[in-house]
């Protein structure tokens, strides 16, 4: 009985630490992974710079690392770097939450969307008519 125990254990610390392996072998090949999309990308960016804008506004062409810096640049002007949820900027108590807005909205809308839908439509007919009698 005592050895179908120590079993386990060593059974659940072999589990968990290939869990663990694995997370570290797949953040490694995800830095490199995400490395090579940055260098084919670079390789892309090279590319097509050296191909049109030459011909269409008398640029020099660039080298690898000059499109790499573009993208950088690019980047960095107008993407900005890292995961920009807004979830991650909302605390609890700060910003809104949009989920319960809808909620509300159609309640809202329920109660007192149709009543003033209607007196919408009064309204322009009664416009519309007056329109009529003063033409």
């Amino acid at each position: 009985m005592e050895q179908n125990h120590t079993q386990s254990n060593g059974l659940k610390k072999t589990g968990i630490r290939w869990r663990i392996m694995r997370l570290i072998g797949l953040g490694i090949a995800g830095v490199i992974l995400a490395g090579l999309f940055a260098l084919v990308l670079g390789v892309v960016v090279q590319w097509l710079w050296n191909w049109l804008m030459p011909d269409i506004f008398g640029l020099n062409p660039i080298s690898y690392w000059q499109a790499f810096g573009l993208l950088f640049l690019a980047k960095l002007l107008f993407g900005g770097f890292g995961h920009h949820h807004p979830s991650h900027h909302l605390k609890k108590g700060v910003g809104h939450n949009h989920s319960n807005h809808w909620k509300h909205y159609n309640r809202f809308w329920r109660e007192k969307g149709n009543a003033a839908a209607d007196d919408l439509i009064k309204r322009t007919q009664t416009e519309k008519s007056k329109e009529r009698e003063e033409a």
